[in-house]
């Protein structure tokens, strides 16, 4: 299970650097569809760690 939580940190550390790229060269669609992808990546780290807060 750590290795997903690892494999979510590494997705949403890289789009949050590729927003940084694409405000660089301007390129509005890239940045939506990167802020949308850390977005996504972040809720569902969040939401797998309250689950298993949950259960155990």
């Amino acid at each position: 299970m750590r290795i997903l939580f690892l494999l979510l940190a590494i997705i949403a550390v890289g789009s949050m650097a590729a927003i940084g790229i694409f405000i660089a060269e301007q390129n509005v669609l890239m940045i939506v569809v990167s802020l949308l992808l850390t977005i996504g990546t972040m809720g569902v780290g969040f939401v797998l760690k309250a689950r298993l807060r949950k259960q155990a």
